[in-house]
């Protein structure tokens, strides 16, 4: 018993679990802080592992768009290129059924004699040309 009476002893006992507390206290925050940095470090190494996967994900992307785009595109020029080639064909005829009645209502007197070129010509010619201005623009890489 200590000298002081027993009141004396309880106090010390209760310094004693008191100090013993914080001192498992302190050793718990630092054991969890250990474990928290190790979550965090983790947490980041994720985070950047994410980010780059989205990063590449998103470049995959755009290119796959742009490739759909060029395709798209070029569908349109082949389809505007068809449209043309069908309207020239039309004028074409257009214009030699034109000839052809104002030929056919021309007096006798006034009709050229000679060589007159066969309207399937005029159309072939412009089919040629047609044809010859795409191979030339698929070399060119138009």
């Amino acid at each position: 018993r200590a000298a002081g009476g027993p009141g004396l002893l309880i106090l010390n006992y209760s310094d004693f679990l008191l100090k013993f507390l914080n001192l498992i206290i302190r050793n718990l925050k630092v054991l969890l802080e250990r474990d928290l940095s190790k979550e965090r470090h983790e947490l980041l190494k994720d985070q950047r592992l994410f980010r780059n996967r989205a990063r590449k994900h998103s470049i995959e992307t755009n290119k796959r768009r742009r490739q759909l785009e060029e395709k798209w595109k070029e569908s349109e020029e082949k389809e505007q290129k068809f449209r043309e080639q069908i309207l020239l064909q039309r004028k074409l005829k257009h214009q030699e059924a034109t000839e052809k009645f104002q030929r056919s209502h021309l007096a006798t007197s006034q009709r050229k004699k000679g060589g007159q070129r066969k309207p399937e010509n005029k159309l072939d010619e412009a089919q040629k040309f047609q044809v010859s201005g795409l191979s030339s623009s698929r070399v060119t890489g138009r």
